[in-house]
């Protein structure tokens, strides 16, 4: 037994040192204990850190491609976010300038009545506001287009007349007329359409008007006809405050024919005599009541002006300044003397003076 013991130990420190050589062989022997499977090679610290930086570098050209193909719509919502505040600081009017309210509103934003010119009347004819289309002064007021094919005589446009109402800066109401000019559609004046793309944008036309104490009512039209003019922007714009002049109105317009019978009611019109022209033959039974030159006269009766003072409203418009509804227009002019101030003359204005007739 102690034999046995005595060999033990020493076989297990032989079988110890022989496997102490194996683990740590000699420079001299080429003993590895590398796996056959090349592939799960440990890497070095080097080829891993190699490797690390180019999974690096694969990764950054995935998110950079991911991110690429998002850049043109992210791009485009920056570049949009970088113009806006721009772009409104352009069209942005100032608070205190109604006008450029009312202006920037009807033909920055608002594309739907672009080929529409209007003009608004007072009782006696008195131009107290208008637009048109306002790229160039000398452009013509009557927004011109193509394919308009004039009438026999000479007219271009087609126009509505719609009844509205002035409050002015006292509380005071006044009547007043908008007149609504569009060009022909080929040679067809089109009327109803005229007044179905007001009515389709109502609320731009109101809009525009309201910021001026205008209502109108957009239910229906009064009259309508044709008309013609060779008036540039800046011809109109010269006109506020004064007698409309320069612009040539008929009354070929279907839903004025009910003035024409021999018991049809009686017209008002705020566009002035001398802007008129009337058919001999078509206008015979027309019952007009207009005015010339600031004066109301009436087809049928004559009216001395002493006693038109009494029925004309006190000057509703004196504490408000009459308006172009442009950018550009910044007028105040105050109305002409009234004309009550030739009541002591006693003149009267009589029928005798005939209306312009055409063809």
């Amino acid at each position: 037994m102690k034999k046995l013991f005595e060999k033990t130990p020493a076989t297990a420190h032989i079988a110890v040192s022989d496997m102490h050589d194996i683990l740590q062989p000699d420079n001299t022997q080429e003993i590895t204990f590398e796996p056959q499977n090349q592939e799960i090679k440990p890497e070095s610290p080097a080829e891993q850190k190699l490797s690390l930086n180019s999974r690096k570098r694969t990764n950054l050209a995935v998110e950079k491609k991911d991110n690429k193909e998002e850049n043109p719509l992210d791009a485009k919502r920056k570049k949009e976010a970088t113009l806006e505040p721009r772009k409104e600081k352009e069209v942005e009017p100032d608070e205190d300038d109604e006008k450029s309210v009312a202006e920037n509103y009807f033909y920055e934003r608002e594309a739907g009545l672009r080929d529409i010119s209007f003009i608004v009347l007072n009782e006696i004819g008195i131009v107290i506001g208008a637009s048109s289309k306002l790229e160039d002064k000398n452009e013509p007021f009557l927004v011109s287009k193509n394919g308009i094919i004039p009438s026999e005589d000479g007219s271009t446009h087609a126009y509505i007349v719609i009844n509205a109402q002035l409050r002015n800066q006292s509380n005071q109401i006044a009547n007043v007329q908008v007149v609504v000019m569009r060009g022909f559609i080929g040679k067809d004046s089109s009327h109803t359409f005229l007044f179905q793309s007001v009515v389709s944008n109502a609320y731009k036309l109101q809009n525009v008007l309201k910021k001026h104490g205008i209502t109108i009512d957009s239910r229906d039209y009064y009259f309508s006809g044709e008309c013609q003019s060779l008036l540039k922007v800046s011809d109109v714009q010269s006109m506020i405050g004064q007698p409309l002049k320069g612009i040539t109105f008929n009354t070929k317009g279907t839903i004025t024919d009910r003035f024409k019978k021999s018991d049809g009611p009686e017209l008002t019109s705020y566009i002035p005599k001398s802007c008129l022209t009337l058919h001999s033959k078509h206008d015979e039974h027309l019952k007009l009541r207009c005015s010339d030159d600031g004066i109301l006269i009436n087809k049928q009766r004559s009216i001395s002006s002493s006693s038109l003072s009494s029925s004309l409203p006190s000057d509703p418009f004196s504490s408000m300044p009459y308006t172009f509804f442009a950018n550009e227009a910044n007028l105040s002019k105050q109305p002409d003397d009234s004309p009550t101030e030739k009541d002591n003359a006693e003149s009267t204005v009589s029928t005798t003076t005939k209306l312009h007739y055409g063809n």
